[in-house]
């Protein structure tokens, strides 16, 4: 599946694509793109889940006696810290 956009990409900058070649090679990456796309939605939603199973294991975890913040509500903060970093770096300009 790579290979043609490979070969496309390798060529010397004397060489020129006809427009069938600069079609297919357009197309090739909108496949990709849209591949791509599909993992990092899948990879979201994996972190996502993780993080809940993360929480669950922590509230389980938790015997802090000395009434200080609870293991569990610390790691949720940082969670809820991190999601807003992100999110802050996802803010594309306009």
């Amino acid at each position: 599946m790579l290979q043609p956009i490979l070969d496309a990409l390798d060529l010397s900058d004397t060489d020129d694509l006809d427009d069938a070649a600069l079609h297919n090679l357009i197309r090739q990456m909108d496949v990709a793109g849209d591949v791509a796309d599909d993992l990092e939605g899948k990879l979201d939603r994996l972190i996502g889940e993780l993080g809940k199973v993360e929480e669950g294991i922590l509230a389980e975890a938790d015997t802090d006696k000395d009434g200080k913040e609870s293991k569990a509500e610390l790691a949720k903060d940082e969670k809820v810290e991190r999601e807003e970093k992100k999110e802050v770096g996802d803010e594309k300009p306009e």
